[in-house]
């Protein structure tokens, strides 16, 4: 796959890859270094403020005509922030995608009833 390189959103100096690379034209233009956080994504410093390295890549490269609000990696290499591996999802097909479905329909289930009766969730775990 050919590397293109596009403006990050508020960043004039920097640029993020469909490779899922960022790097800085301030002075020589240079790659930046990842960053993995404590739940295994990574991380990249603009101009002193840390941004996932996944949504700088779907902001620039994933149209999102539903507004969904994560993103999700398709083969749940947390580190593989590469533009084919991403896609748009909400919590729930988050959820799902990690989880699997089936535990996902348990889950709603569980929700459901929960809200309907007005049962602290405290309660219903502990039954």
């Amino acid at each position: 796959m050919k590397e293109i390189w596009k403006k990050i959103n508020g960043y004039d100096s920097y640029r993020v890859s469909n490779l899922g690379r960022i790097k800085s034209l301030i002075g020589k233009e240079k790659i930046l270094k990842n960053q993995k956080n404590p739940g295994g994504y990574l991380s990249v410093r603009l101009n002193g403020k840390r941004h996932l390295v996944h949504r700088l890549v779907g902001f620039a490269f994933i149209k999102n005509p539903e507004n969904k609000p994560e993103i999700n990696h398709k083969n749940k290499i947390k580190t593989d922030n590469c533009v084919k591996n991403l896609e748009w999802n909400t919590r729930y097909e988050n959820e799902a995608h990690k989880y699997g479905k089936p535990n996902m329909e348990l889950f709603s289930k569980l929700v459901k009833t929960e809200i309907e009766s007005l049962v602290p969730l405290k309660k219903l775990l502990t039954k």
